[in-house]
């Protein structure tokens, strides 16, 4: 795990005074609530800080946040006693940044910081680790997968860009004194150190996970080809597949929700493209080549990015969302002509959600078979990035969030 450490000035600021005041007040307020990562950013907004105290603290709490189990193990390991975790674990995140323990303990009034918990062993153990329920864990049905999917997302995830101009904008960024580094496996990838300020490069590029852009590149649409983004959202991948569109390519962009496709379209302009979106009901059956569903899910990929998503992950939002996938997919299906593909995307970690979602859509619907990524992606990419013919990435193995993608072919 990388926790990096804090110079001294920033210990004292989070330790004391009005930095450490707001931190304690965040916390005790956000804690074990399921959309503390949403309200997170508002509140740190209000916050009475300098600029740079205000990053620090964010920093701080997501990470007291995504880490919490893990403090929690070692906390008890340690003796801990007290009610209320947020405090403690935030002073147990300054310990692994440098806060020395014995002042940990003076600030807590329990000496119980320094202590290492055992590495988890038993489904019990990561779930205490991961801060999630143990019978979500159970879903895997393997215990080296719920190894990956706890210890894989216990640190913040890459700052993640896609541009078409990958290696122009590599050279300009280095030049301004950013640390850079091109992606493997995404061929527009660019992955940059820390949280700077990128507004002097707007328009040439968006954030976008590794995972993600592969995802958009398995839809490889064709010449003249119509692609339906059934689930758009924002419309990261329709930007990605507008980017690289082959000649009279033609994007049709969907979601139901009317401000996630007005996000999308002002994302676009400021790309210099121009995003066509269309509703339901306006689709033409069979009449696309490509239909795109990157399903609703549990998000269970993404716990680096949203931490508090831990905090609402059980088997009941697993099951709600595994027979919503269900009805999306079904009517997706219709609007693919003979002979085109269905790419079904998720961002999750969980078998219920991916490959057992798409060996039941195939029993449903016999005109359509698996395609094996490879056609797509070439044998050394998706040898290392796959299993059975389908995507299968993770923060653990790949260092993406994680992501789950098959490509399904309709009988001509």
């Amino acid at each position: 795990m990388h926790n990096p450490q804090l110079d001294a000035q920033s210990v004292s600021e989070a330790t004391h005074g009005r930095l450490a005041e707001e931190a304690r007040g965040l916390l005790l307020e956000l804690w074990g609530r399921p959309r503390a990562s949403v309200e997170l950013p508002r509140r740190l907004r209000a916050c009475r800080l300098w600029s740079r105290q205000r990053r620090l603290l964010r920093e701080l709490c997501y990470s007291c946040i995504r880490r919490s189990g893990h403090h929690q193990r070692g906390l008890a390991a340690g003796g801990w006693t007290g009610e209320d975790p947020s405090w403690a674990c935030y002073l147990a995140e300054l310990v692994s940044r440098g806060l020395a323990p014995e002042r940990a303990g003076q600030l807590l009034g329990q000496a119980v910081f320094g202590v290492r918990a055992a590495a988890p062993r038993t489904l019990a153990e990561l779930a205490a680790e991961g801060a999630v329920d143990e019978t979500l864990l159970q879903a895997f049905g393997d215990l080296q997968l719920a190894r990956s999917f706890v210890l894989g997302q216990l640190d913040r995830g890459p700052l993640t860009l896609r541009s078409k101009e990958r290696e122009a904008l590599a050279s300009e960024l280095e030049a301004a004194g950013h640390e850079v580094r091109t992606t493997r496996w995404a061929r527009d990838g660019l992955q940059v150190s820390g949280s700077p300020d990128l507004s002097a490069w707007t328009g040439r590029f968006q954030v976008q996970d590794e995972a993600s852009q592969l995802v958009a590149e398995l839809v490889a649409p064709g010449r003249r080809s119509l692609v339906v983004d059934y689930c758009a959202g924002a419309g990261g991948k329709s930007l990605a597949l507008l980017d690289r569109a082959p000649r009279g390519m033609r994007l049709l962009s969907c979601d139901l929700r009317p401000r996630s496709l007005k996000e999308a379209s002002r994302r676009a302009r400021e790309l210099g493209l121009r995003l066509q979106t269309a509703r339901y009901e306006d689709l033409e059956l069979a009449s696309a080549s490509r239909v795109l569903v990157d399903a609703p899910c549990t998000g269970s990929g993404t716990l680096r990015r949203d931490p508090a998503l831990r905090w609402r992950l059980d088997v009941g939002l697993l099951a709600e969302q595994v027979e919503l996938q269900r009805q999306v997919l079904d009517s997706a299906a219709r609007l693919v002509k003979p002979g085109g593909r269905l790419i079904y995307a998720t961002c999750s970690l969980l078998p219920a959600e991916n490959e057992r979602q798409v060996e039941a859509f195939v029993d449903r619907h016999p005109a359509f078979s698996q395609v094996h990524i490879a056609e797509v992606l070439g044998g050394e990419r998706a040898s290392a990035l796959g299993r059975d013919g389908q995507l299968h990435m993770s923060p653990e193995a790949h260092g993406s969030d994680g992501f789950f993608a098959a490509i399904l072919s309709r009988a001509g």
